[in-house]
């Protein structure tokens, strides 16, 4: 969670590319407005897609004033959370296909 943004991380069992999905409430403003933030971050995952890991999906839900920001300044926020936020993910990802024990279809 940020001052923007609010950002989810799951990780798939897949190495499938990322894939994101940007969320913008009508308390954000107007269609005009929330689409103009969902595309500053869409920009975002473009131009960063290789610092996220394959397998990730990432959705950003965009808060008040979001849209408002440069997209230096979208950038530099997303990219100061979403490391710790993937660790996170991976670490809980390995637990719990540690717990889950081998697959049925194993021999």
């Amino acid at each position: 969670r940020s001052k923007h943004f609010v950002v989810i991380v799951y990780i798939r069992d897949d190495d499938a590319p990322s894939r994101l999905g940007v969320v913008a409430s009508k308390r954000i403003g107007n269609a005009v407005t929330r689409n103009r933030g969902k595309r500053k971050v869409r920009e975002w995952f473009r131009t960063y897609m290789d610092d996220v890991d394959n397998g990730s999906d990432v959705v950003i839900i965009l808060r008040q004033g979001a849209p408002d920001q440069d997209p230096t300044t979208i950038a530099a926020e997303i990219q100061r959370i979403l490391p710790r936020l993937v660790r996170k993910a991976r670490a809980t990802f390995q637990k719990s296909r540690a717990c889950a024990g081998p697959p049925e279809d194993a021999p």
